[in-house]
Order: C-alpha cells, then sequence, then structure tokens
C-alpha cells in the first residue's frame, strides 16, 4: 500500500468568526487519506512531499504589529529553512494565489512584506487558482510565475460547517426590519477595499418602506464615522460595528434576501462563497473571475453589475436575484469539498510527477 502523501500546510486552520475555507478544504484532502499538518510559525516543521502556502504575507502581518519584529522574522527564516527542506527531499512548494497583492494597503507598502513576497514567489513551483479566470491576471501580474504550472482548484463550499437556513422571517424583528421589507445585507469586516459606503449612499436612494439595509462587521473608527454620517437619521438600517459571532453571522443571513458586495478592490472573495452556501444571493461586480461564477451558479444568484454600485442597480437586482423567501436553493455542486480536495490532490500530484521527470 503506497504511503500517503504528506502535506504541510500554512495556514491550515480557519477562523470561525471569518473563514472556514481551510477546515473545508483540509477535512476533504483527509478524507482521501493525505497527510496534512499544520506547518508551526515557531519551531522547525517535518519533511513533507509538498508545502502548500496560502497567504505568505501572514508573515508581513506579523512582523507589523508592534514589539513582534523579531518574532515575525524568524518566522520568516522559518519558512525560507522549511523550503529548503522540502525541495531537497524532491518535494514542492505550492501557492494557493487567493489574490493577486495583500488585502491590506498597509502590508502592499510595507518593505519587509514586499520583499518575503518577492522572494517566496520566485520559490513556487506550481499555482492553484480558484478559477479558470484568475490564472491569466497572476501570469500578467507576476512575471515570476508565467512559466510555472497552473491548476485549478475551485473554492469548497461551506455547507459542511454552515448548513443553509431557511428564510428567518420571525426573526426580522430582531434586527429591527419590518416583515414586508426586502433586506439587503453587507456581512463581514468593512475593510476600505470593500467599498459598504457605496452601498450605503445607493440604499438611501430606494424607496424606504419596501426596503431595510444591514450592515454588520468590524470596522475602523473612520470607517464607522463615514456610514454613520450617511445612515445616521435613517430608521430602515440596521448598523454594528463590532466583529460578528459565528452563529449571529448565520442569524444576519438567514434574514438577509440579498447580500451586496460593492468592492472592486479583490481578486478573490470569500464573502461570495459564504452567502451563495447559505442560499443567500449576492450583488457583485463584474469581473472575469465573478463571471466565471456566474456561469456555474446563474444570474438569480451571483447577479453581476458594470460600473459603480448605485440606487438603480439595487432596484434592478431585487427583480432578478433568487427567492429566498420561497425555498430557492442554489446548486453549488461545481464546488463540492470532495471535487476541491480531489483537484488539488491532482496538483500535488501533478507537482511531484514533474519533479520526478525533471533532470536534477
Amino acid at each position: 500500500m503506497p504511503e500517503p502523501l504528506r502535506v504541510l500546510m500554512f495556514p491550515a486552520q480557519g477562523n470561525a468568526s471569518e473563514n472556514r475555507y481551510l477546515d473545508v478544504l483540509v477535512d476533504g484532502l483527509r478524507a482521501l487519506d493525505v497527510e496534512v499538518r499544520p506547518w508551526k510559525k515557531a519551531v522547525p516543521s517535518g519533511p513533507a512531499d509538498v508545502f502548500h502556502v496560502h497567504w505568505p504575507e501572514v508573515l508581513g502581518h506579523i512582523h507589523a504589529r508592534r514589539g513582534q519584529g523579531l518574532r515575525g522574522w524568524w518566522a520568516a527564516q522559518l519558512l525560507w529553512w522549511t523550503i529548503r527542506r522540502v525541495k531537497r527531499g524532491g518535494g514542492k512548494l505550492v501557492w494557493t494565489a487567493h489574490d493577486i497583492t495583500p488585502h491590506e494597503q498597509r502590508l502592499r507598502d510595507d518593505p519587509f512584506t514586499s520583499r518575503l513576497l518577492a522572494r517566496f514567489l520566485n520559490e513556487v513551483d506550481a499555482v492553484i487558482s480558484l478559477t479558470e479566470a484568475g490564472i491569466a491576471p497572476v501570469k500578467a501580474a507576476l512575471p515570476m510565475l508565467r512559466d510555472k504550472p497552473f491548476h485549478l482548484g475551485r473554492h469548497p463550499h461551506y455547507r459542511t460547517v454552515y448548513p443553509p437556513q431557511p428564510f428567518d422571517t420571525a426573526g426580522l424583528a430582531r434586527y429591527g426590519a419590518a416583515e414586508g421589507q426586502f433586506v439587503y445585507a453587507f456581512l463581514g469586516r468593512m475593510r476600505a477595499n470593500k467599498s459598504p459606503e457605496i452601498l450605503a449612499e445607493a440604499f438611501r436612494g430606494l424607496e424606504q418602506d419596501g426596503n431595510f439595509l444591514i450592515l454588520a462587521g468590524g470596522a475602523t473608527d473612520d470607517m464607522r464615522e463615514q456610514l454613520e454620517a450617511i445612515l445616521a437619521d435613517n430608521p430602515n438600517s440596521l448598523r454594528r460595528y463590532d466583529r460578528i459571532p459565528e452563529d449571529e453571522m448565520a442569524r444576519l443571513h438567514a434574514c438577509s434576501d440579498v447580500l451586496v458586495f460593492p468592492g472592486t478592490d479583490y481578486f478573490n472573495s470569500g464573502t461570495i462563497y459564504t452567502a451563495l452556501s447559505l442560499n443567500v444571493p449576492v450583488i457583485a461586480v463584474r469581473s472575469p473571475v465573478n463571471s466565471e461564477i456566474q456561469a456555474l451558479v446563474g444570474e438569480e444568484w451571483l447577479f453581476l453589475y458594470d460600473g459603480p454600485l448605485s440606487t438603480d442597480i439595487l432596484r434592478r437586482a431585487r427583480t432578478v436575484v433568487a427567492r429566498r423567501r420561497e425555498g430557492a436553493t442554489c446548486d453549488l455542486s461545481a464546488f463540492a469539498p470532495d471535487l476541491a480536495a480531489r483537484q488539488h490532490l491532482a496538483a500535488y500530484r501533478d507537482g511531484l510527477a514533474n519533479a520526478r521527470r525533471t533532470p536534477a
């Protein structure tokens, strides 16, 4: 019987309050008898066939924290040591291209993070893309990867950890909405690149009696002030600026008719996958990546618009999106966790096979 494939992964555990992608992926791989171990940032790791890194910029986050510079530097040294050890043993470094650049502007401008990413990307042996449409932009933006093998490894849906719930009509009153109001929602961290203020402005132009807006998620003081300046006198909105626990986030989704994602400065969005997993339609800007997802789930589940979000777009989307309150269910078979795990395993095996075919 062949030995199980040994995968060292970083990160290898999701965040219960924000993103369970890693948990679903790791569970799927382990179901295929892949040995997945988390890479530790503080101590050396054992041998592996594949070192799979998702967000190397996490080390930049650590280094940028007050008083954590040395810890971040040490973690980077262990990263390079691990890459060398894996490659000396015939293994490969695999990167999932979740983003072309870090989410946060401060990391994009940070010299330590910039040097770390440049060195890391030059070490990468193979790239996993969540969509076919995402491959060309990565190659165009990161020339050091143009000749590397790319593999499709779709983002698994979240239904194994977030079972979808029917629309919670009775729960609307909990958040201040009337039963007959159509609920637009923005759920999750309110980063500047997600532009929640654009949604707030567009919502103000709607007929207020028949509509309600939920804004819920962590926000900076500046973002909070900006949103309150727009909505402070609006009785048809719920604004929460704290970090929302996982169970409460599920309840908020269950009271939402559609999730609105007005940001444009992003590559892949876990928010979209979360909403679709919970049978909540999404309004998002048109992009090659989003268009590919729309082709797989339908316009009634992922309504795409061109140009900046506007009141008219919110009105048009309401006439198109799936009717949650009538029990509509999104077909996410293309994003099944077992399929995503098999795609990742195929990428690992192909990378190792190419390594064995390549002369030393």
